[in-house]
């Protein structure tokens, strides 16, 4: 990756490092650094809320800013490759959306706990996909194109159900409307070291097989035809790259909620590093990703006396930054 890359490399591991001193409940930073060297000492020249401050929120928050915003901007490079489209975003068939009504369905239904909505969040993502690919199917082996649309029409109705569940949700009670509200603005506010136990495992996975896959994603990019000219089995190639996206997606989606702009904005930012080579084009965005995943979330910790959600402040930093890259026409491959 070169003297770039590992600049970018180095950033995000210095703003994840930065983000254990960052937050509402003050320490010192030289306690911090304290706390960190000794994680099993729970009380010493420090207490035991402020080891609890450090090892029991903000270590596993960090781990899942940086995990959110590999995922999500992996899974937007990936996805705007295998359609061959600059404008496409992780959410595209209708995972997020899914996400968001199971979300919704355990905070009113079930339980508002923090495990309960990530089960039912990722598998009605999973689910919102699964549908978008059988409807695709009807007449047959689905293309690209059917796939598309098929999605746009399951977020919409998965959209419309989000839509009943708040309707519903006015007449409950009032912590159920505020865990709903926060959960689909976004954030890291709910998680815990328990929280990783699903989401993890899942992206950390399916992030290094497509990272495994990305030279393959450059004839994907290419069409069918010129694909299978190549040896590469079109179908297979691009069904697997979109599991794994989908995953992905839907692992992050289940801990943080909506976050938006993350997933169509961070590949074009690599793009104007290093060219539309998928071979280096996922790795940066994952870099960047993260980077300003980390970024977001520690604005979102000081800028007020309330934490501000993180899918607004990504949204404030992704839409002029997008409107900047279609002023100047860059949205293309070439």
């Amino acid at each position: 990756m070169g003297r770039r890359g590992l600049s970018l490399a180095l950033l995000t591991a210095g703003l994840a490092f930065a983000s254990l001193f960052v937050g509402r409940f003050g320490i010192e930073p030289s306690l911090v650094l304290r706390i960190i060297a000794h994680p099993g000492t729970k009380v010493g020249p420090w207490t035991y809320s402020q080891w609890s401050v450090v090892w029991l929120i903000r270590v596993p928050r960090t781990i899942m800013v940086v995990l959110a915003g590999m995922a999500l901007a992996t899974a937007g490079a990936s996805f705007q490759a295998v359609f061959r489209n600059p404008l496409v975003a992780p959410s595209l068939l209708g995972v997020t959306q899914g996400a968001a009504l199971g979300a919704s369905v355990a905070i009113l239904f079930a339980s508002p706990s923090g495990s309960v909505v990530q089960l039912f969040a990722f598998s009605f993502g999973l689910l919102a996909v699964a549908i978008s690919y059988f409807i695709s199917r009807v007449r047959g082996t689905p293309g690209t194109l059917t796939l598309v649309l098929a999605g746009v029409a399951v977020s919409m109705f998965m959209s419309s159900m989000v839509g009943v569940m708040k309707f519903l949700a006015a007449s409950g009670s009032e912590e159920r409307i505020s865990s709903l509200v926060f959960w689909l603005m976004g954030g890291f506010y709910r998680v815990y070291w328990g929280s990783l136990r699903l989401p993890a495992p899942i992206i950390i996975v399916s992030v290094t097989a497509v990272m495994l896959l990305r030279w393959r994603l450059n004839v994907l990019s290419m069409g069918k035809e010129e694909a299978e000219s190549l040896g590469v089995d079109y179908g297979k190639s691009i069904g697997l790259v979109v599991v794994l996206a989908t995953l992905m997606t839907a692992a992050t989606v289940s801990v943080a909620g909506i976050i938006s702009w993350i997933g169509l904005v961070i590949p074009h930012i690599a793009r104007m590093l290093v060219g539309t080579d998928n071979r280096l084009v996922l790795p940066y965005s994952l870099a960047i990703g993260s980077s300003i995943m980390l970024v977001s979330d520690m604005i979102a910790r000081v800028a007020t006396t309330a934490e501000i959600p993180v899918g607004i402040i990504t949204s404030f930093i992704g839409f002029p930054f997008f409107a900047h890259l279609l002023r100047r026409r860059r949205l293309g491959w070439a």
